[in-house]
């Protein structure tokens, strides 16, 4: 399990996160940031077609990879965001807001994950 937040541009969703299939090492070696906070930043969005879709499941047949359950989660930390603001910068709202704007927009949210 990962407990944590999810950062969207200046608006930061706490999350806690349940594997359901996959790799359990990708918690501990990519769920974090720079820093080693657990925080996870969506760089862009998806959009959920059948072209894009069928390319993500190649990538999970072929690549470790771990699917988590996102649930709502507390804040356990602070957050910085990447151009050093802190707290008092940043929004902070719940998961289902994020859920809501990528069901309006038709997309997923993508996350880097790269192993340091």
């Amino acid at each position: 399990n990962w407990q944590g937040a999810l950062i969207l541009k200046k608006t930061v969703f706490h999350s806690k996160c349940y594997l359901i299939a996959g790799d359990v090492d990708i918690i501990d070696s990519l769920m974090k940031d720079e820093n080693g906070k657990p925080q996870l930043r969506i760089t862009q969005r998806l959009h959920l077609d059948e072209q894009k879709l069928d390319d993500v499941e190649k990538r999970v047949a072929t690549s470790p990879h771990a699917i988590f359950l996102g649930m709502p989660g507390s804040a356990t930390t602070s957050v910085v965001t990447s151009n050093g603001d802190d707290d008092s910068s940043i929004q902070t709202r719940p998961i289902r807001n994020l859920v809501s704007y990528l069901k309006q927009k038709e997309a997923a949210g993508v996350i880097s994950l790269v192993n340091k």
